[in-house]
């Protein structure tokens, strides 16, 4: 409740305990002496009268202040319904933060980077690719196809060109070049092959002649290098055959001790000196193992020469004879 209520409330409080305390002194005390009954009766009835009188005013005046309080009290009750059905959130509600310059800076500079991106886009997608200043003429490509008067690829042309026009503009002239009739195609390998035309061109039997002897010559040339080709090469067959030259010094080496050794032991045979045992019995061993090579070969020979009269129909002589073989 206010301050100023709760003192209206006070001073009315106030005002009707001062009238009860007045009300209450004016109650009529008896006389102790005899008084006349004339008198007595004239003065009840006009101190009842008076009574009656001071007793009505502060009845109203209690009724008054009665309402009063009621009111004050109904005003009071309605403020402080209203105020609890207030919700809490509006109390807990706070103020948007504020955004710093620097905060407003880089949105600022964000916006601008995306319009900027947008109208580069657009302009991108509108623009229409700018011809080159070096570029060639439609004119200039043609005298160049008929220069070099051989067949190239849209790549060669290109790298010709020095990468000085696109490749779908090329393609673009040579297919324009080709419905004129001024060149011809052909695909190898999914790649298009183009020439020059050259069937409405003009033939010079001196320069055919010419080219003939020029190729005639030149398989001449092709066939003697491939002879000395091949000359060279059973050279080179021969000397890889050969040893190299610590194989062939230690061959050498060796040849002279083998040879050393036969000439000391022929000296000695010459004198009708002895010969040891031990060599005698290496003669046998040697002996021995040449005899059954041998054995072994003729029993092969025989194998193949039988085969041979069998087939033939013939002997061995006569097979001896007719082979020129002397047994």
């Amino acid at each position: 409740m206010p301050s100023n209520e709760t003192q209206e409330l006070e001073d009315q409080e106030n005002i009707l305990t001062s009238l009860r305390n007045s009300s209450k002194s004016i109650s009529p005390k008896k006389p102790k002496q005899m008084i006349d009954k004339k008198n007595i009766s004239e003065e009840s009835t006009d101190f009842f009268s008076d009574s009656e009188a001071k007793l009505k005013s502060p009845a109203k005046k209690v009724a008054k202040i009665v309402q009063l309080t009621k009111k004050s009290a109904g005003k009071s009750e309605d403020k402080d319904i209203g105020e609890e059905k207030k919700p809490k959130t509006a109390a807990k509600k706070k103020a948007p933060a504020k955004k710093s310059d620097s905060q407003k800076k880089a949105a600022k500079k964000t916006e601008t980077e995306k319009k900027t991106t947008k109208k580069l886009e657009t302009e991108k997608k509108t623009k229409k690719p700018a011809k080159k200043d070096n570029e060639p003429s439609k004119e200039e490509i043609i005298d160049l196809i008929i220069s070099l008067n051989r067949p190239f690829s849209v790549q060669d042309l290109l790298i010709t060109l020095k990468n000085s026009i696109g490749k779908a503009a090329l393609t673009k002239y040579l297919s324009e070049f080709e419905k004129k009739e001024l060149i011809v195609s052909k695909n190898y390998n999914k790649t298009v092959i183009y020439c020059p035309k050259q069937s409405d061109e003009p033939i010079n039997e001196e320069e055919l002649l010419e080219l003939d002897s020029q190729i005639n010559q030149l398989k001449e040339k092709n066939g003697k290098l491939k002879e000395e080709i091949q000359e060279k090469n059973n050279f080179l067959a021969q000397i890889l055959q050969f040893q190299d030259d610590l194989s062939l010094k230690k061959e050498i080496i060796d040849l002279k001790n083998y040879i050393e050794k036969n000439i000391l032991r022929i000296q000695g045979l010459k004198s009708g000196g002895k010969i040891d045992e031990k060599e005698m019995n290496e003669l046998e061993i040697n002996f021995k193992k040449s005899n059954l090579k041998l054995k072994e070969i003729k029993s092969k020979f025989f194998t193949v020469v039988d085969a041979l009269c069998d087939g033939m129909g013939l002997k061995r002589k006569e097979f001896y004879e007719e082979a020129g073989l002397e047994m």
